[in-house]
């Protein structure tokens, strides 16, 4: 598969509105020819998932800055077991488990494509979550991420790679520090193709 424009588009999209309040977000996805809105909400993780008649979205919401758990989930960069028997982000992986339960049923078997997006914080779930999916015999048909900090360490992305490298489509603006972090020296490695 290839970086498709138009997808990116419809992505980009769907991670700005993961940010809005629920009602103003209902809204906004109409335009997007998009239906059965249903959102998720955990302490420090908001997503929602919406179809069209060949794909079902599911997406992250990033980083609030207002949000001082997301600003902890972010900083909780100690390498912890993940999918795949790799190490990844603690900070994410907890984030994640805060709505897995609700979101695993959305997006499993559905007779759509599924796609997984998210900005910064909600990118580093997008992957966590496409990994576990995958892990799981769930068929993912992509991934686009803006502005994604690294997940895991280099067994997760070695691992990520072999199952989802391919469809995987990570864009990034030279300047932000978001994808910098945390440090190479960590171990912590990018997964997908990069998308500058």
């Amino acid at each position: 598969m290839s970086f498709d424009p138009t997808m990116a588009l419809t992505t980009v999209q769907l991670s700005r509105i993961a940010y809005r309040p629920l009602d103003q977000a209902e809204r906004d996805i109409e335009p997007l020819g998009l239906t059965e809105y249903r959102q998720f909400s955990g302490r420090s993780t908001q997503a929602f998932v919406a179809q069209n008649d060949g794909h079902r979205f599911l997406a992250f919401r990033g980083t609030e800055s207002t949000n001082h758990v997301d600003w902890m989930r972010d900083a909780e960069f100690r390498p912890v077991a993940g999918v795949f028997d790799t190490r990844v982000h603690s900070g994410f992986r907890r984030a994640l488990d805060e709505v897995w339960q609700e979101i695993l049923p959305e997006v499993v078997d559905h007779g759509r494509r599924l796609v997984l997006t998210g900005h910064s914080l909600g990118a580093g779930l997008a992957t966590l979550a496409a990994a576990r999916l995958a892990a799981g015999d769930v068929a993912v048909d992509s991934v686009y991420t803006y502005g994604s900090p690294r997940v895991g360490l280099r067994d997760f992305a070695s691992a990520y790679a072999a199952e989802l490298g391919a469809n995987t489509y990570r864009v990034i603006n030279h300047i932000d520090i978001v994808t910098r972090v945390p440090l190479l020296i960590q171990s912590y490695r990018h997964v997908g193709a990069r998308m500058y």
